[in-house]
């Protein structure tokens, strides 16, 4: 996050409960991954100045939220990029879903959920 507000002059912050413990490593991979693609579209295609990455438990779903300041996707241009297509694909690997969200005055919002019981190293 230093690197993208250093490079960028992007605000970027990161909002999560201490208690949430991620051990499976591929759901560690794969999030690292998502985020840095929606920070990179945010500021390559919403020219964001501000993003916020969430993570939070709510019951038995895990949440993790990239919100940024953008000025949205546009409506009439066709989404299906590589990016998105790479970003859905990841999240179902680990069982999540994902969810995106955007406005020309909000920005855009990408929500993944899924179970808590996906954190868990199942190595062991």
């Amino acid at each position: 996050m230093t690197n993208t507000q250093i490079l960028h002059q992007v605000v970027c912050r990161l909002e999560a409960d201490d208690r949430i413990k991620i051990e499976n490593h591929m759901v560690i991979i794969n999030l690292y991954h998502i985020a840095g693609e929606a920070v990179r579209n945010a500021i390559r295609h919403g020219h964001a100045t501000t993003i916020c990455i969430s993570m939070e438990i709510r019951g038995d779903q895990f949440r993790f939220i990239i919100q940024d300041n953008g000025r949205g996707m546009d409506p009439e241009k066709d989404h299906s990029g590589m990016g998105l297509r790479i970003m859905n694909y990841r999240a179902k690997i680990v069982g999540a879903s994902l969810m995106i969200s955007s406005d020309r005055k909000k920005g855009t919002r990408i929500k993944l959920a899924m179970p808590t019981a996906a954190l868990a190293d199942h190595l062991v």
